[in-house]
């Protein structure tokens, strides 16, 4: 007895080979491409200035699946060393002396 092909298998194998061949047009960079965080803002800066200050997109760190952007690559580079203290754990106002002496966790009392 031979296998029967019916309309329905045959509408889902020509749905499969369409789907398939879209596949690959499918844009390269939106899915290696992270979303901005924070709206492109330095998040070191906050602690470092004390405002909001814009990030440069040629200091740019992913981290989590999240762009971060930096004024500087000073500021990168704090934040690579410890990014979960960095990406906010709390707000600017609960912990500023975090980033006040350039990456030393110390209190800004003691930075010499």
């Amino acid at each position: 007895m031979q296998p029967r092909i019916t309309r329905r298998h045959a509408a889902r194998a020509l749905a499969l080979i369409t789907a398939f061949e879209l596949i690959p047009s499918l844009p390269a960079t939106a899915a290696n491409e992270f979303p901005l965080a924070i709206k492109g803002y330095d998040p070191v800066a906050y602690f470092t200035v004390g405002k909001p200050t814009p990030g440069l997109a040629e200091f740019e760190y992913a981290w989590d699946e999240r762009r971060y952007r930096f004024a500087n690559a000073e500021n990168r580079e704090l934040f690579k060393a410890d990014p979960v203290l960095s990406a906010g754990s709390s707000p600017p106002h609960v912990q500023p002396h975090r980033f006040a002496c350039a990456g030393r966790r110390q209190p800004p009392a003691r930075c010499g």
